[in-house]
């Protein structure tokens, strides 16, 4: 029984601690960061663990969004 309980509380919290992705994702074309870059991350961090914006990518670690590239305005 209690490891039932242990089990069901892990569920628990991993699920709190999971966002939602985006329904919709941009294409390629409409983001300032290469697809290949996009890829590489994606392998080493994980697709739910990156967050593109208009000037800055970030990856999730240790429960916060940390920037890894910026964009070049030049």
């Amino acid at each position: 029984m209690r490891t039932y309980l242990a089990l069901l509380l892990l569920v628990i919290m991993c699920s709190m601690r999971i966002e939602e992705a985006p329904r919709q994702f941009p294409s390629f074309e409409e983001l300032w960061v290469s697809k290949d870059t996009l890829v590489s991350l994606a392998r080493v961090h994980g697709v739910l663990s990156l967050k593109i914006t208009e000037d800055q990518a970030y990856i999730w670690r240790n429960a916060r969004w940390v920037p890894v590239l910026k964009r070049d305005r030049s």
